[in-house]
């Protein structure tokens, strides 16, 4: 189930990076998204240390554990939402806030 691994090393037709961004809690499990929007809390201030990990391996899904990765993405790589699967960052048709919602890695439930 390293979905994510497999995803974030496979380039596509326009040989770009593609770089898997999970929203972590403070212990590196997967949480929503919603959680690092507005802009994420620091790790060990209020509001639970949520914050944006690149790359890393997981299962892909809500309260898996997130192990290596990086704070920021490498460069010119192609930013996917580990909950949505959408292009958050670089590519065609990208947006910063990305798409929210279903897709891979997205399972319902989880410790919210």
């Amino acid at each position: 189930m390293l979905a994510t691994a497999a995803l974030a090393a496979a380039p596509g037709c326009n040989d770009h990076l593609k770089e898997v961004r999970n929203c972590v809690d403070a212990e590196n499990h997967i949480v929503r998204d919603s959680r690092c929007n507005p802009p994420p809390s620091p790790a060990g201030s209020g509001g639970g240390g949520f914050h944006y990990v690149y790359g890393g391996a997981s299962g892909g899904s809500i309260d898996d554990t997130v192990k290596g990765g990086s704070s920021e993405p490498e460069a010119g790589a192609v930013v996917i939402s580990g909950e949505s699967g959408g292009v958050v960052r670089g590519g065609f048709g990208s947006s910063e806030s990305g798409a929210h919602g279903g897709g891979e890695g997205g399972g319902e439930g989880g410790g919210e």
